[in-house]
């Protein structure tokens, strides 16, 4: 009975796929912390623009309050 007899061993074929996977979703993450970092940088500076400028930016507690 061929059907039965044990199968011979090696990695499964998913391991290839789920690496594949994993080196995708660390490398999008890396792209999303970059744009994070860029976005942050950016409401810094306009932070800072607003403060030489003297014109009062809107806060989130502004917001909850309405």
């Amino acid at each position: 009975m061929t059907g039965l007899d044990p199968k011979a061993g090696g990695p499964h074929p998913g391991k290839k796929s789920q690496s594949l996977e994993i080196e995708r979703l660390k490398k999008r993450n890396r792209r999303l912390e970059q744009k994070l970092d860029v976005a942050q940088k950016l409401i810094e500076l306009a932070g800072k623009a607003h403060e030489i400028l003297g014109v009062a930016l809107p806060s989130f507690d502004d917001d909850e309050k309405r």
